[in-house]
């Protein structure tokens, strides 16, 4: 077996090739917070002193790019380069100097070189540190290992995904250590003796020097080419995506997280091919030239697959078994591949590794001379061979598998340690040996808990980690071209039930994350034939073969299918059971009887509010704030199930603020949550100081309740028990519901279901429907929603949506221009218009079109400048870093006034876009005004650090967990999305979030949890409001949605800014305005399974933006084909509003027996906003001479077939009837 190596990158826009960028201000990623060693890049980095493709070290005299770790990895001479000491007070006097030579990097193993779980006795870094390295470095193979060279994710490739992108790979050709730094004894023993963390500082500069054959003999994915080529030919920028490979296999992550780490052939394999479908892909574009790297890489691969052989298992499976001699295996060891490699080496011509070793196992014979070596191994293992003869068959099978001996033992006793190896699932041996593939869907490795990975985070070879499909899918077919597979051990067919059920497994999980609850057959056809493993043997997998009865059989036992209409969609089971679980709980809830509670009050209330209002808001429309508050009211205190939905501004937390209220006086407990830190601050601080009750995060709820073991991959909630920490309650209140995915709804449900489940009196689910769906599967808010209105005995018992506007400081024409982005707008045609054209639109929005960075900068910069003229009307007398420091409320040198991060207006001013990378991304804004408001504490060291600067505006990008001594639990102190402040110097380092009554320290967290926030991306601020919000939204088409625009705009409590890239091409707001990503998630809570990817598109080259349009469509299209009418969708039509033409787009324009009618439906009925607007659409119809044509429909209770005919046949009939009664039109029908 070949051990291979990952090195990180930091990106370079010419390929790194030795010489500058081509544009070094405009590369920000190179110093992002997630690059490579960014702390030292951004302190040593000089834009001033960095030419346009200047070599890096012959053409600029007396400073270096510190990029020149990666930046000549591909350069065709050698580099002469300068090693600093990383710490600043050391970098200009220990210095080493060498020569980096041509096609080189260097990388360093920092997983191996840094303590995790062993500070306290070894402090900050390993005795033997130096001896690590070198062992590191001694188990690759010049000539045969290859280094796979990757991005971390600031580069311009998977930025907006938050994954690692391989870059390529090439063969290792030398690899050298980088000498010591000059330190004397006395200076070794000052340092050592400063600190116990310093007790073990090295002197060695751990870089490790890794030589290649070069980029002509290697692998290097065309992603500048394509970058060049998509900046000219905008509608081709998909095709970036198909050619780009991403890491995302969880067994896989653990080597690309540390910078660099080894990767065994099989992981190396999968790797390769998936590299070789992305050139296969390339050659099909023609973009650029890769026909030599196709030919290239089959030779990586051939020798792979000849390193690797038929059993790399094998000294696992002797390692332990060697092991079991003394009564139970240990996590790792190398006596059994020390074993192998001796065996292998004594083979005579035509002997088979494995029978050999199984030979020898089995013998009492003394040991050949070969072997002598190894005397006490193979009595061990011999001994605990006897003791465990009944798992013979099993253990020649995990012979095929790379498998570290932890693994091995796991699997061979699961029962053995915490967690359990397969989560609790009864597995025998013999079910393993004959399907390995439960492997893949069932391993859960036993650094799940947190201790463990701590503690193999300090081995120097990690011991355990996912079992990952590519692993059981080589070991089970190994490329026939290469190796020769044995009939009695590869023993499953290429399209049986086990292959395809992992498949299945794996695609399903995928799916997942992207939203989806189900996956069609076709959908699975479709992945299969780009799978890197079935890409590989060119296998056809067709439909038949997922759906034979042997496959279903099979596929039953651990996935949900649902056959509807001929169609089969497959769930995961715990995606199955979360929809089942919220279908079921929201449809007991809804028949339980209602509850008795004294109302009175209500009337009073609701006068008293509406009058202060009034008072406040010129135009309040008091009678309809009555109409609907009085209705929420209500309902919310006598129904068992609850549901409020509304715009930001329509008085949703002040309504639930009186509910909580009245809870609280009637000596009822309630649990307050919300998905976000930010937004269970905001529920606290607009709380009186007497509740009982405080908002808190899911998550955290979730811990403290004891229920954390179901927020893991592959939990489900079905299985849940009853938990002693679970504390009773009587009321659930959930806000920012849009926000909450599937698997959080059902585990929240199913807790109540297992606790309580005759005791919770209300649950109330509070947020904006129109807003993104949340991260993850599912959009159980919409669905839910969308449920109570179609149903007439809930539609407006159980469910309210809030219009009015209760925000003093709110634009109204804010929130109106945000609703041209929810579902089909029927009004503000003139409004889109303004937005289109740009402008000064109102007091509180402005529009401005840009072109270019440098344009988008200028804009921000005159954003920013006028928020301060407002909040710091001093500013121009004091330096931009102090002015924007008391903008945020800091005390004007960056401090946080007496440490209380909750006295902060970090929210004071956001920018905020769709995308992460890019100038026009958070990352490209965050980047500007860091460069521009804190140039000062750039240009100071000590007030540096991880690439963040003093003062910085961060936010955390996952949840971070602290172990309880006490509780012996994991608890949840920071939330992921949570938005504060670095502060540091000399001193130290501290990050204060308002979460939070003290700061954290720096030196505790991991900064590659973080990330500036001066510009967030639009789902990093959902469920947060800000006090001013400049949105870019720029000339990429792949996140724009009206979801996505909508939420945006949504954020800002006054001033409101968007910045568009112009475009030759169709205007990025009606691209947004087009688009739907809640309605191309597949979900079927309350309703059947249908792919919404194959909706919405009924006529090729056609798209309608709906379900319901989607019936209708159809509905016409059977009549046209019956040749009964004729029939345009969207078509335009000028209407006189007033004094004005506005041109308009009926959804429906149909021709038939000389007659033209216009078909609208109205989906929205129940919105008074969309009521009123409809009703004026309705008078300029009329006013065009049009009203006798129109005919009007809804589906507040549903669709019928029969009644949508009904419809059609009128048409067709020239005889419209309908209701003129209910105003919509003089033909109204109710599908």
């Amino acid at each position: 077996m070949t051990w291979h190596i990952t090195a990180r990158m930091a990106w370079h826009d010419r390929g790194w090739d030795g010489r500058v960028c081509d544009d070094p201000a405009a590369n920000t990623y190179c110093t992002g917070s997630h690059s490579l060693l960014s702390e030292r890049l951004a302190r040593e980095k000089r834009i001033e002193c960095e030419r346009p493709c200047a070599a890096l070290d012959a053409d600029l005299p007396d400073y270096q790019p510190p990029c020149f770790w990666t930046s000549s990895a591909f350069a065709p001479k050698p580099t002469k380069v300068l090693h600093r000491h990383p710490f600043p007070q050391y970098r200009d006097e220990k210095q080493i100097e060498e020569m980096l030579p041509a096609n080189s990097v260097y990388t360093w193993p920092f997983r191996l070189a840094m303590t995790h779980s062993s500070k306290n006795r070894h402090g900050n870094y390993f005795p033997d540190l130096d001896a690590r390295i070198k062992r590191f470095a001694g188990r690759l193979s010049p000539g045969r290992s290859l280094v796979f060279f990757y991005l971390n994710y600031d580069n311009p490739v998977s930025a907006d995904d938050y994954k690692y992108a391989l870059v390529g790979c090439a063969r290792l050709a030398d690899f050298a250590m980088s000498g010591e730094f000059p330190f004397d004894a006395d200076e070794l023993a000052e340092i050592r003796g400063s600190n116990p963390r310093m007790k073990n500082f090295p002197v060695e500069n751990w870089a490790l020097q890794l030589s290649h054959e070069g980029a002509a003999d290697g692998i290097v994915l065309p992603y500048h080419a394509y970058l060049a080529h998509i900046a000219a030919n905008p509608d081709d920028e998909a095709k970036l995506d198909e050619i780009r490979v991403l890491v995302d296999e969880p067994a896989l992550l653990p080597n690309f997280k540390y910078v660099s780490e080894q990767v065994h052939d099989d992981h190396a394999l999968g790797l390769l091919y998936k590299l070789k479908r992305a050139l296969a892909r390339a050659q099909e574009h023609g973009i650029a030239d890769v026909d030599a790297m196709v030919d290239r890489i089959e030779n990586y691969i051939a020798d792979a697959w000849t390193d690797r052989g038929l059993y790399p298992g094998l000294g696992s499976v002797l390692n332990v078994l060697a092991d079991l001699a003394e009564g139970e295996f240990q996590v790792e060891g190398s006596r059994g591949a020390a074993l192998t490699a001796a065996l292998r080496d004594s083979l005579g011509e035509g002997e088979d590794l494995l029978d050999s070793a199984i030979s020898l196992l089995e013998s009492k014979d003394p040991l050949p001379r070969a072997l002598s070596a190894h005397k006490a191994t193979v009595r061990d293992a011999r001994a605990g061979y006897r003791d465990n003869k009944s798992l013979k068959t099993l253990l020649r099978k995990l012979t095929l598998f790379t498998l570290t001996p932890r693994q091995v033992g796991r699997i061979l006793f699961p029962e053995d340690g915490d967690p359990h190896a397969f989560a609790g699932l009864a597995l025998s041996p013999d079910d393993i040996a004959a399907n390995p593939y439960v492997l893949a869907e069932s391993y859960v490795p036993a650094t799940r808990n947190a201790r463990n990975e701590r503690e193999d985070l300090d081995r120097e070879q990690r011991s355990d980690a996912a079992i990952d499909y590519g692993v059981i899918d080589i070991g089970m077919f190994p490329d026939h071209r290469h190796l020769e597979r044995r009939d009695d051990l590869h023993d499953l067919t290429v399209t049986g039930p086990e292959r395809l059920r992992a498949f299945v497994y794996e695609a399903l999980t995928a799916a997942e994350a992207q939203g989806h609850s189900f996956v069609s057959t076709g959908t699975l056809v479709e992945h299969a034939a780009r799978h890197p493993l079935f890409y590989r043997d060119k296998l056809n997998v067709n439909e038949a073969q997922f759906l034979s009865n042997e496959h279903l059989a099979h596929f039953r036992e651990r996935m949900h299918i649902e056959n509807v209409d001929g169609t089969h969609y497959f769930y995961l089971q715990r995606a199955w059971h979360a929809e089942q679980i919220v279908t079921r709980f929201v449809c007991e809830r809804l028949k339980l009887p209602a509850l008795t509670r004294n109302l009175s009050w209500i009337a009073g209330y609701v006068s008293t509010e509406s009058t202060a209002l009034a008072a406040e808001i010129d135009g309040f429309d008091a009678e309809g704030f009555g109409i609907e508050r009085t209705r929420m009211m209500t309902s919310a205190m006598t129904q068992r199930f609850y549901c409020v939905t509304g715009r930001p501004g329509s008085g949703k937390s002040q309504a639930i603020a009186e509910l909580l209220k009245r809870f609280d006086a009637a000596n009822e407990r309630t649990i307050v949550l919300a998905p976000t830190g930010k937004a269970a601050l905001r529920l606290n601080a607009e709380a009186p100081e007497d509740v009982t009750w405080e908002a808190e995060t899911i998550d955290r709820w979730i811990w403290r309740s004891g229920l954390s073991n179901y927020l893991s991959d592959g939990a489900d909630s079905m299985a849940m028990a009853r938990e002693p920490r679970f504390e009773q309650f009587d009321n659930l209140v959930i806000d920012e519901m849009s926000m909450v995915n599937l698997h959080h709804v059902a585990l929240l449900f199913r807790a109540i279901e297992v606790h309580q489940p005759t005791s919770t009196l209300r649950v109330i689910l509070v947020g904006d429907e129109n807003q993104l769906p949340p991260i993850g599967c599912g959009k159980p808010f919409q669905d839910v929603i969308s449920y109570l209105r179609g149903e007439p005995d809930y539609q407006t018992v159980n469910t309210v949506r809030l219009t009015a506007n209760c925000r003093q400081r709110h634009d109204s024409t804010v929130i109106e221009a945000a609703h041209l982005f929810v579902g089909k707008s029927r009004y503000h045609d003139e409004l889109y218009a303004k937005l289109r054209e740009g402008g000064r639109v109102s007091d509180y929005l402005d529009v401005r079109y840009f072109s270019g960075a440098q344009e988008l900068q200028s804009h921000v910069a005159d954003f920013v400048t006028t928020t301060l003229d407002i909040a710091v009307p001093d500013h121009r007398d004091r330096s931009q870093q102090e002015a924007f420091n008391l903008l945020l409320k800091l005390y004007d040198k960056g401090h946080v006034p007496k440490n209380d991060a909750a006295a902060l207006e970090l929210d004071r001013v956001q920018l905020l876009s769709p995308y992460r990378g890019g100038p026009t991304g958070a990352l490209g804004l965050s980047n500007f005004v860091r460069d521009t408001y804190r140039a000062e504490a750039k240009e100071d060291e000590w007030k540096q650090k991880n690439g963040f600067v003093h003062s910085d505006k961060i936010v955390r990008i996952r949840n971070y967990y602290v172990y309880n001594d006490k509780t012996k639990q994991r608890e949840l102190r920071l939330s992921n999305g949570s938005v504060g402040v670095l502060c540091g110097g000399r001193k130290g380092w501290k990050a204060f979030f308002a979460e939070s009554k003290c700061g954290f320290d720096w030196g505790k967290l991991d900064p590659e949890d973080f990330e500036l926030a001066y510009g967030l991306t639009v789902h990093k601020a959902q469920g947060s409001e800000f006090e001013e919000v400049l949105v870019v939204v720029p000339d990429r088409r792949a996140l724009l949605s009206r979801e996505m625009i909508y939420t945006a705009m949504t954020r800002s409590k006054t001033r409101l800014t968007l910045l568009v890239e112009k475009s030759e091409r169709a205007n990025p707001l009606a691209v947004a305005r087009d688009r739907s990503v809640l309605a191309q998630r597949n979900s079927s809570v309350f309703a059947r399974p249908f792919d919404a990817a194959r909706l919405f598109e009924p006529e090729n080259g056609v798209k309608v933006r709906s379900k319901i349009e989607y019936m209708i469509y159809q509905a016409l299209v059977t009549a046209r084909n019956a040749g009964t009418l004729n029939f345009s969708y969207e078509s335009a039509l000028d209407l006189p509003f007033g004094e004005r033409t506005v041109t308009v787009h009926p959804d429906f324009v149909v021709q038939s027996g000389g007659r033209t009618y216009f078909w609208e439906h109205l989906g929205m009925l129940d919105r008074q906003d969309y009521a009123r607007d409809w009703r004026e659409r309705r008078r300029a119809y009329a006013a065009a001479g049009y009203e006798a044509a129109l005919l009007t429909t809804d589906d507040l209770s549903g669709v019928r077939a029969d009644q949508l005919a009904k419809v059609v046949r009128d048409i067709t009939a020239g005889n419209l009837a309908g209701r003129a009664d209910l105003g919509w039109s003089l033909h109204h029908y109710t599908l």
